[in-house]
């Protein structure tokens, strides 16, 4: 009876405050949205954001990220730059499919991994590069890794790892085409924007419109890749 008295509208409310005044406190140039959460290990960048109803646990999110609303990420590593949209899910765990008899997670875990039942790595992490966007209802596969630049198409699941500055979409997710050639692919891998002083491209904010121009103003060795 005391379990479902406190647990109303007004205790969570009270919870989500409590829990942003602790957040604020260690990231001050986040932002938290309303009844956004943040748990476990989790890091928040400089001017970060996290939008409303987001669930954040055991995750780094870079410098100047985003996360829509409604989203969720678990055992999570996001970039700086990176857009995702609303409803995208990371982290919701895996089951077992081959020598376990049955999936369920009655047989392997528990809310703190039974020690009477056989293990099983229940979360993988997952790795978003940099200047990553993530279109709405997009769901990661734990494990994966979305390289720097990729593009998400809204409701794709992504089972498998994703190159540089590619665009996939579907269920499952393909590669639909890449967002660059080869050479300026790796013309921006190689230079890195992303880890610039921001000073430097807020200076420069007018290169970005065009990759053929920044190329032209930034002078970097450039190596051959595969397309």
């Amino acid at each position: 009876m005391i379990k479902l008295l406190l647990k109303n509208n007004f205790t969570y409310w009270l919870k989500w405050i409590f829990n942003t005044y602790r957040v604020k406190n260690k990231f001050p140039t986040a932002k938290i949205g309303f009844m956004a959460k943040v748990y476990g290990n989790s890091l928040l960048g400089h001017k970060s954001k996290i939008e409303n109803y987001v669930i954040v646990k055991n995750t780094t999110l870079g410098d100047f990220s985003y996360i829509g609303p409604d989203s969720r990420f678990n055992y999570a590593t996001i970039g700086k730059f990176c857009s995702i949209g609303p409803g995208v899910y990371a982290g919701l765990g895996i089951h077992p499919t081959n020598t376990f008899v049955s999936s369920s997670t009655f047989f392997y875990t528990s809310d703190k991994q039974a020690k009477d039942r056989p293990y099983f790595e229940e979360y993988r992490q997952t790795i978003i590069g940099n200047d990553v966007w993530i279109g709405s209802r997009a769901i990661l596969i734990d494990g994966i890794k979305v390289g720097d630049g990729a593009v998400i198409g809204a409701g794709a699941v992504v089972t498998k790892d994703v190159p540089p500055y590619a665009v996939v979409g579907g269920i499952p997710a393909k590669i639909i085409k890449y967002r660059f050639e080869p050479e300026e692919r790796e013309f921006l891998l190689t230079d890195q924007w992303w880890n610039k002083d921001i000073k430097w491209i807020e200076k420069n904010i007018f290169l970005f419109s065009d990759i053929k121009q920044y190329m032209q103003n930034n002078s970097i060795p450039i190596k051959n890749i595969q397309p």
